[in-house]
């Protein structure tokens, strides 16, 4: 399971060895998470890698929630 301890580890993991399936895993954990760790954790936000925060920014999921949801 995913956490807020180890999502930047596995991703990093992931994108050494090409687990598309783990990487996708990070990023759904990202969108689904990323209002709480902006709360809890900015800092760790602010320092994921580009390839990764872009990724999370274009998800569908991202975007169909409403600004207001994105950002409580």
């Amino acid at each position: 399971e995913l956490n807020s301890f180890n999502y930047l580890d596995l991703y990093r993991l992931a994108d050494l060895f090409h687990l598309t399936l783990l990487e996708k895993a990070v990023i759904d954990f990202l969108v689904k998470h990323l209002s709480e760790l902006l709360k809890s954790r900015p800092e760790d936000v602010l320092t994921l890698p580009y390839c990764l925060l872009q990724e999370v920014l274009k998800s569908d999921r991202l975007t169909s929630l409403s600004e207001e949801q994105i950002w409580q």
